[in-house]
């Protein structure tokens, strides 16, 4: 499967969480030209930690 043509051309990055064991948790598709740090709190308000 050819990820460049998913969402957005070949400038669509894929950014994605994972805990330590490298399991994804949350994945946001965004625009190339958009820096990473702008989609960080969407990324991790896809992900609920339980607490005992």
């Amino acid at each position: 499967m050819d990820l460049s043509v998913l969402r957005g051309g070949f400038s669509t990055k894929i950014h994605l969480l994972t805990d330590w064991q490298g399991l994804p948790l949350g994945t946001v598709l965004s625009a190339g030209q958009r820096h990473e740090s702008v989609f960080f709190t969407d990324l991790t308000g896809e992900v609920s930690v339980p607490r005992p």
